[in-house]
C-alpha cells in the first residue's frame, strides 16, 4: 500500500495559498489512490520544539550519563518514522522572508539526524538514508523570486532533501500572489495541472 506524507508548514490556516494547493493535492490523491495511507502533519498545529543543547548532544551520543533521554528525541523519532513510512511526500511551504517558515525549519532540524536519515561515510562525506522517495514541493510567494539570488527556499529544500538521499523532487509554485498583474485564477489552474500530472505519473 502506498503511503503519502502530507506536510503543511504555513503559519496561516485561512487565506494560505500553499494550504490551498495541499488541499487540492490531497483531494486528487485520495481520488486516485483511495486505498492508500495518508499521514498528515500540520506544523502550525504541531508546535514543534526548537533544538536545544541537550537534544543536540543526544543526537550525537554526547549526552551526560544518568540524565535520562532528552524529551525532544521522542518527537524527532516520531517525525522520522513518518518520513521513513512515506513513499511520496507532499511538502507545502510558503516563502517567508525569502526562505522557509520557522515551522518548517524546526521540522528539518528534528528530521535531519545522524544515523537516522543520513550517515557519515568518511570525513566530509555523508550518505542519505531516505532513497527511493518522491517529493512534490508546493510553494507560494507574494513576489517573483524563483531562480533569483533572493530565492532561499527552493535551493535550500533541494539541498536538505538531497542530503537525506531524496533526489526525485518536483516543485509546483504559486508566485507573485501580491502582484496585481498576475492572473491568480490562471496561476492556480497551472499549478493544479502540474499536480495532476505528478499524481498521474505515479
Amino acid at each position: 500500500m502506498t503511503t503519502l506524507l502530507l506536510i503543511n508548514s504555513s503559519a496561516r490556516q485561512l487565506g494560505s495559498h500553499s494550504r490551498s494547493l495541499s488541499r487540492y493535492f490531497k483531494d486528487r490523491w485520495i481520488e486516485t489512490f483511495p486505498d492508500s495511507q495518508v499521514i498528515s502533519r500540520d506544523l502550525a498545529e504541531s508546535q514543534l520544539p526548537h533544538l536545544d543543547d541537550d537534544t543536540i548532544k543526544a543526537f550525537y551520543g554526547l549526552d551526560e550519563p544518568g540524565r535520562g533521554r532528552a524529551p525532544k528525541l521522542d518527537k524527532s523519532d516520531e517525525l522520522i518514522d513518518e518520513v521513513m513510512q512515506a513513499d511520496v511526500i507532499c511538502l507545502a511551504s510558503p516563502m517567508y522572508n525569502f526562505s522557509v517558515s520557522s515551522l518548517l525549519k524546526a521540522w528539518i532540524d528534528l528530521v535531519v539526524r545522524s544515523d537516522k536519515t543520513y550517515h557519515k561515510v568518511a570525513d566530509g562525506v555523508h550518505e542519505g538514508m531516505c532513497r527511493g522517495k518522491k517529493v512534490i514541493v508546493l510553494s507560494s510567494s507574494g513576489g517573483l523570486y524563483f531562480g533569483s539570488h533572493m530565492d532561499h527556499l527552493h535551493p535550500y529544500i533541494d539541498v536538505i532533501l538531497g542530503f537525506m538521499g531524496i533526489t526525485d523532487v518536483e516543485h509546483v509554485r504559486l508566485e507573485g500572489m501580491a502582484h496585481s498583474e498576475i492572473n491568480l485564477v490562471e496561476s492556480r489552474e497551472n499549478a493544479h495541472k502540474a499536480i495532476d500530472a505528478f499524481i498521474g505519473a505515479l
